[in-house]
This record gives C-alpha cells, sequence and structure tokens, in this order.
C-alpha cells in the first residue's frame, strides 16, 4: 500500500502530454490508467485509483527516457530515498519543503503546498539571512507552473550549468546556503521518503557544502 505525501498534478499532466499514443496505449494496457481523468483528484491512500496509476505509467515513461539516477549521481531526474524534514516557512506558509542531507549533499525538495495530500503542515522554520524573503518568493515562482514551463526555453538559451546554479536568479551561495541552514537549523522530527524528482539546481555553499533542489513528481512515505 502507498502513501503519498505529494503529487504534483501540474507535472503529472505536462509530461502525461508528452507520451506518445503508442506508449499511452501500452501503459493503459499495463496500468489501468484512463488517460481522460488524468486531473482526478488525489487522495490519501491512491495505490487503487486512476491518479496512482498515471503516476505509475509516468514514471515508467520518465526511467525510460531520463534513466534516472540516485540524488548521489546528480542526473536531471532523481529516483531514490532519503530522510528528510518537512518545514514551513512564514514567508510563504504555501511553499512545500523537504529538506535532508544524504551522501554528504544537502537536499531540498520543493513545489506548492496544493499538491500535498491531507492535511500535513511543516514544523516553522526560520531562517535570518537578509536575502530569504526575496529567495523564498523566487523559488516559489520556479516551482510554480509558469515556471516549469518555462525552465526548457531558459535552459536552452542560458544554458543548463547557469539555470542550475543561479537558480531562480538568487546567486549560488545564496540560496545553497539557505538550503544548508534550513536542515541544521531545524529540530524538526525526520522520516523517511521515496520519490522521483527533477533536479533544478546543484551548487555549493560558502561552508563548502553541496547542495540541491529538486522538484518532485511524487514523494511516497516510507516510515511515519
Amino acid at each position: 500500500m502507498k502513501y503519498y505525501l505529494y503529487i504534483s498534478q501540474t507535472k503529472l499532466e505536462m509530461i502525461a502530454q508528452q507520451i506518445p499514443e503508442p506508449l499511452k496505449q501500452k501503459y493503459s494496457g499495463e496500468f489501468g490508467i484512463n488517460w481522460w481523468i488524468v486531473t482526478a483528484k488525489a487522495s490519501t491512500e491512491v495505490e487503487t485509483s486512476s491518479v496512482s496509476r498515471t503516476v505509475d505509467g509516468v514514471s515508467e515513461f520518465i526511467v525510460q527516457q531520463k534513466n534516472p539516477g540516485s540524488l548521489q549521481d546528480a542526473r536531471e531526474w532523481a529516483l531514490d530515498r532519503m530522510t528528510v524534514k518537512h518545514l514551513t516557512v512564514k514567508e510563504d506558509p504555501n511553499l512545500f519543503l523537504l529538506v535532508g542531507l544524504k551522501d554528504g549533499i544537502y537536499h531540498c525538495l520543493g513545489g506548492s503546498a496544493h499538491h500535498v495530500i491531507g492535511n500535513r503542515r511543516g514544523a516553522d522554520a526560520d531562517i535570518n539571512y537578509s536575502y530569504f524573503p526575496y529567495m523564498v518568493g523566487a523559488i516559489q515562482r520556479e516551482f510554480s507552473e509558469e515556471g516549469i514551463a518555462g525552465r526548457e526555453s531558459r535552459e536552452e538559451f542560458f544554458g543548463k550549468e547557469k539555470v542550475r546554479s543561479d537558480f531562480a536568479g538568487v546567486k549560488t551561495h545564496e540560496w545553497a546556503d539557505a538550503v544548508r541552514a534550513l536542515y541544521e537549523w531545524s529540530d524538526a522530527p525526520t522520516f523517511e521518503v521515496a520519490f522521483l524528482a527533477r533536479q533544478l539546481a546543484y551548487g555549493r555553499s560558502l561552508h563548502g557544502d553541496y547542495c540541491a533542489v529538486w522538484s518532485p513528481l511524487y514523494i511516497e512515505l516510507k516510515s511515519t
């Protein structure tokens, strides 16, 4: 039984539209997907729902096309597990954030709280960096539907490395320091999740630590 914490309906619909019709028919047979109801509302236990089956089909497409690796691989997509903290920042309570530390790298999984399954709220986090309020707004725009849709064009124009390093227009050391601080300064309880996510940013903080920001398709609770 799968318990989802987060499913990005926006990403689910966008990627589903990219799947060729022959593959859609194949996945319909394998996973029992009804592509006409991709926008169905998710619930907490959705392993038998249309949304969960669509997640399975879209995930299979990403695995075949993008060959996701682990977080350590630092590829465009990651399929992995991690112990995380669920946080909420006062600058924008609608920003969903999970932060974790794995293999010496700090990671942030983020998106809109609109895609969170069930009534869950993260522990309060307070980062006293002067630029943090601006950064929160920039990150929320990056996680928005418009930000996701426009990312590929920005990568094509500026180059992937530039877009990944100066995330959302915020300098590398600034967003990386904030990701590190979100994890290190919080005493929120930890829990394990499994996820499939696209890397949005990768860089190094002033402390010398490597940090990454990810936009998940789904996040599944592995322990509570």
